[in-house]
Parts: C-alpha cells; structure tokens; sequence
C-alpha cells in the first residue's frame, strides 16, 4: 500500500472516531436537556414523580376543612370508645335488653305478689261474711215479745249473735255449757205463771239445735226462731 493510501485511510478512521463522539455527545444533551416548563425531566422516574406530586395534592384537605387539633394533654380514647361502642350496636343492645328484661322481672313480681295478696285479702273479706235470719215467737205464753229481721254478720256467728242484733233486752248468763238465755223483752225462764218448766229455745232452719247459743255457728242463709216454751 502506498503511502497516499494510509494517508487517507487514516483521515477516514478520524473522522469515524469524530462522527461517533458527536453523536454520542448529542445524545447526552437530549438526555439532560431542561422540559419546556423549566422543570428537569428524566426518563420514567421523573413521569412517576408527576404523578406522585398529583395525587399528594389530591389527597391533601383543602383549606377551612383542616380538623381541629386535639387540646394539649387530652386523650381522644373516649372518642375511639364512643366509635367502638357504635360500630357494635348488638352488644350495646342486648345489654341493655338484659338490665331492661331483669328490672320487668322484678317489678312483674313484685306487682304480681302485690296483686295476688289484694286479691286474696278481698276474696276472704268477702267470704268471711253470712247473712241470716232472725225471729222471736212467744204465742206459748202471753205473745208479748215478738220481732224478726235479717242480718249480715263476719262468718262465726252464732245464734245468740242474731238475737242480740235483733234485741237489745236479752238477759243472759255464762255456764258451764256457754251462753244461756234467760230472758228476752221481760219474758223470763219459769213463770209462774205458766205450769211446768218454761223458758227459752232456739231452732235453726226449723229443727231444734241442743247446743249452746254462743257456740253453734251459723251459714250463710240459715234462719234462727227463738222461741218460748212452757213445757220444757
């Protein structure tokens, strides 16, 4: 190869290795050159912190809606408490149904107690009470004393009950045997004038009770005669 020959091949190897660092030069300007906006833009990772930039400022509360700060030294539990206590309304609820349902409990018991014993008190007043009649006959003797009527009396009466309600001039004694009856309306035991023993007795529903008249308990509708008797 002659000389001229590597004289040129040497030029054109220079302006290769010239071409190439331009181009390589230019390259690199690209990359670094400042975005229209004056903001520096590189590749994929300056895309990512636009948009990163974006959503911050989405994200941050506008102005006047910034939530008041917390007073110094308090703690916001009672708030978490509160927030607790209303995402769980079932608990809340049924604790509430239990105290509820405990004080019916007892106050249903109570009233019902209450209300049994009015009942019953009313029902024995009731039933703790007979009616009944009296009558006085004397047509053995002179007929002088005489009278009737019905009376309501507490249950426990007894015959000479009726015939005090009915009187108020009976003369009685105590004995041995109870209450007996000597006189009613001035008409007395053994008259004499009447033959024989005389004196008074009593009839229940129109037989002849021998018990006595402070002892015998009467029922409900039973009706009493007292009568007098001249021959024993």
């Amino acid at each position: 190869m002659s000389g001229r020959q590597r004289v040129v091949l040497a030029v054109l190897a220079l302006c290769f290795v010239a071409l190439i660092a331009v181009c390589g030069f230019a390259l690199a300007t690209d990359g670094g050159a400042p975005a229209p906006g004056g903001v520096a833009v590189q590749g994929s990772a300056a895309s990512r912190a636009a948009e990163d930039d974006a959503a911050t400022s989405e994200d941050a509360p506008a102005e006047g809606d910034e939530p008041a700060a917390t007073p110094s030294g308090e703690d916001d539990s009672p708030s978490s408490d509160a927030s607790d206590r209303s995402d769980d309304p079932a608990g809340s609820g049924a604790s509430g149904q239990s105290s509820s349902n405990g004080g019916d409990r007892d106050t249903s018991d109570s009233s019902s107690s209450h209300g049994g014993s009015s009942g019953a008190s009313q029902g024995e007043s009731q039933q703790k009470t007979v009616t009944v009649s009296v009558s006085i006959d004397s047509s053995a003797a002179d007929g002088s004393v005489s009278g009737s009527g019905t009376f309501t009396f507490k249950e426990g009466a007894t015959p000479y009950d009726a015939l005090c309600a009915l009187r108020s001039d009976v003369i009685s004694s105590s004995t041995a045997m109870g209450i007996y009856v000597e006189g009613i309306g001035g008409l007395f035991e053994n008259d004499s004038r009447y033959p024989g023993v005389s004196g008074w007795k009593y009839m229940v529903n129109g037989q002849v009770v021998m018990q006595s008249a402070g002892s015998y308990e009467l029922s409900d509708g039973d009706h009493v005669t007292w009568y007098y008797t001249v021959t024993g």
